[in-house]
């Protein structure tokens, strides 16, 4: 149990907390007792440890890598100022392909292109088919609409359709049955 008192001691002395007399106190029981002796030297080469600086060296070929990296940055870096002028140009000109076409329309400017004889008769002609697609589209639409509206509302054409459905895939079911059947047969004429 006294070499615990001395080994505090060593502890503190080695932090240089101990007074003159407890630091004469130790010294005289070191040369005395070495296992407590054994226990300084351990203590004073781990406290040597940590009061070192610490030498670190950087793993091998770091001086290339960080080198290329320097390197790769300084090719990018001289490329920024062309991808943003390439940037700004593609920012311009996606502004201006809406803006042109809306400023186009409300200052009634397309009305000149009319003028214009070929231009003129291309412009009527898709204008016409435009509203041709249109009126198109919405006689399907309203078809559509007309038709899904009878069968959820008509049980008799909702029964129509399903039993049309069920003999479609029984139909199908068939053919790929048929599909099978030769090879069936060509593996029981083989065994």
């Amino acid at each position: 149990m006294a070499h615990d008192n001395y080994l505090s001691l060593i502890s503190l002395s080695l932090d240089n907390m101990l007074t003159e007399d407890e630091q004469f106190s130790l010294e005289k029981h070191l040369q005395s007792c070495a296992a407590c002796m054994h226990a300084w030297e351990q203590m004073s080469l781990v406290d040597g440890m940590f009061k070192a600086p610490v030498e670190i060296t950087p793993p091998p070929e770091f001086t290339s890598r960080v080198m290329a990296r320097v390197s790769s940055y300084e090719k990018r870096r001289h490329l920024y100022p062309w991808m943003t002028l390439i940037m700004t140009t593609i920012l311009l000109a996606a502004m201006m392909s809406i803006i042109l076409p809306v400023l186009f329309v409300s200052l009634g400017l397309y009305r000149v292109l009319f003028d214009i004889p070929v231009l003129g008769d291309l412009l009527t002609r898709l204008i016409e088919m435009r509203a041709q697609i249109v009126t198109l589209v919405g006689s399907f639409g309203a078809s559509a609409i007309r038709w899904m509206s009878i069968v959820t509302n008509d049980p008799m054409a909702l029964a129509v359709i399903v039993t049309a459905l069920v003999m479609i895939s029984i139909w199908i079911g068939m053919r790929e049955a048929l599909k099978l059947q030769p090879a069936a047969e060509l593996s029981t004429q083989s065994a």
